[in-house]
């Protein structure tokens, strides 16, 4: 697996042109797996055996998400190292052919099948294209697309807070917008929940974005290479795993009733108050956020070898390239909202794929050429297009 040589800024060194990471798109079918796992749950003919492990099968938006804020941080500070300006129409013209391509041809198509539905709007199926905050509101659909609406936004604001603050003292003030962003998204889902209100808006998602940016921010750095001469680095997959599983399938109390029953009973009064709620629900979404981050980053640079290896297997791999268009179709098959065969388990998950397939290599993979057009001249390295699915 070739690596890249990140830059360290104290020492003035140019950071290298990266090779395409194909473990990245094991990363990716991995995450667009549990995302269609866990919605097919409302799918006739889902397993009870699946169904018992629903703790499991959760956290891959949030996956992509720490994924894409990290591959578009460093593209971001790796362009700004070549060129002295990060961001612009450039960046953003590139994004959006990236993203509105093949959502645009989602939605044409879903709009032609669902029209004659009872209640249908054209608005509350197209609010993704002008990036709603509460894009999640939209009809089944649609819903989905609020990740990329909050994508989207991100886009925008990103490069130019990033161009504001000054480049050698980027890590503290993002490391203070990472923290607020995860407590945001807690305490803003909890008002939401409490409230009935929209837990999927948009600006709920920056938190696991800025977490992906704020490891790119330490990569570009150079303050990562500890990890990579670990004696047990092959163990830090295991322990993002274990981080992962505690994350999604145990709640606080039993987490503490694990290390001492005595513990968790002294805990137990406080669970009454909001505080005391939010800050333990904002650390253990923090815990699992790091963990996707250390994983994207391992996978990255392709270590550990065997874990990259199995990442980038052919069949992993291609699942991982089309995984954009998958998410995009996989909401109609895998909640039944087709009222087709195709909404039973494992019909649904068979079309999702197969829609997404279809999207991928005749619309998504032309919009990438295009969009390697966009990029600036004069560098060879960036001239072929990236085929890769998923977010970043």
């Amino acid at each position: 697996m070739a690596e890249f040589t990140p830059i360290a800024e104290r020492n003035n060194v140019t950071m290298a042109s990266e090779p395409r990471s194909v473990a990245l798109d094991g990363y990716r079918a991995l995450a667009i797996t549990i995302v269609m796992l866990n919605h097919a749950r409302f799918a006739v003919g889902y397993p009870d055996w699946l169904m018992s492990m629903g703790g499991f099968i959760k956290g891959g938006v949030t996956a992509f998400m720490v994924l894409s804020g990290y591959l578009v941080t460093l593209s971001l500070l790796k362009e700004e190292t070549r060129s002295g300006m990060m961001g612009g129409w450039a960046f953003l013209r590139r994004q959006a052919v990236r993203l509105y391509l093949p959502a645009l041809a989602y939605l044409a198509v879903v709009c032609v099948w669902f029209s004659d539905r009872p209640g249908f709007s054209l608005w509350q199926s197209v609010r993704v294209l002008w990036a709603d905050p509460n894009t999640a509101k939209a009809f089944s659909w649609g819903g989905h697309l609020y990740s990329l609406a909050a994508q989207i936004q991100f886009f925008v604001w990103w490069p130019l807070l990033l161009r504001v603050i000054p480049r050698g003292h980027r890590l503290l003030p993002v490391t203070v917008l990472m923290v607020l962003g995860v407590a945001w998204r807690t305490l803003g889902k909890e008002w939401a929940s409490q409230e009935h209100g929209n837990y999927l808006r948009t600006d709920f998602v920056y938190g696991s974005l800025l977490v992906g940016a704020w490891w790119a921010i330490l990569v570009q750095k150079g303050r990562m290479e500890w990890i990579l001469r670990l004696r047990g680095v092959q163990l830090l997959p295991l322990v993002a795993a274990a981080v992962f599983v505690i994350v999604f399938t145990r709640s606080p109390s039993q987490v503490l009733g694990v290390i001492s029953d005595d513990l968790r009973d002294w805990v137990a009064p406080w669970r009454e108050r909001f505080a005391v709620v939010v800050t333990i629900r904002a650390l253990v979404a923090m815990a699992g956020m790091m963990a996707f981050g250390c994983l994207s980053f391992l996978l990255h640079r392709g270590r550990p070898a065997r874990l990259a290896g199995l990442f980038s297997l052919p069949a992993v791999t291609w699942l991982g390239r089309i995984s954009f268009s998958v998410y995009l179709w996989q909401n109609i098959f895998c909640f039944g909202t087709t009222h087709t065969w195709a909404d039973r388990f494992p019909l649904s998950l068979l079309a999702s794929v197969g829609c997404g397939y279809l999207t991928y290599r005749f619309v998504e993979l032309p919009s990438l050429r295009w969009r390697s057009r966009l990029k600036r001249p004069g560098n060879p390295a960036e001239i072929q297009p990236r085929k890769s699915g998923g977010t970043g």
